[in-house]
């Protein structure tokens, strides 16, 4: 599966998105190099698909239909 297109930042709308290293190496996070929002925390499992896992949790969004996260790749 291609990489999922980041979605724009939900607070200021830049389209600057970013993926790395989150709170600990086993996290990855996506975050905005505008404003600095941060997404949830992806737990590292594959390198080849820690940044697909990051974009897909920071595309989600409350309020809209979600696929399970596992459809989605």
């Amino acid at each position: 599966m291609s990489e999922p297109q980041a979605k724009p930042c939900p607070f200021c709308g830049a389209g600057n998105i970013q993926v790395r290293e989150g709170s600990t190496f086993r996290w990855v996070v996506a975050e905005c190099g505008n404003c600095g929002a941060i997404g949830p925390e992806a737990r590292r499992f594959a390198p080849a698909e820690d940044r697909e896992r990051a974009l897909v949790m920071w595309n989600e969004r409350p309020g809209e239909n979600h696929h399970n996260r596992e459809e989605s790749r």
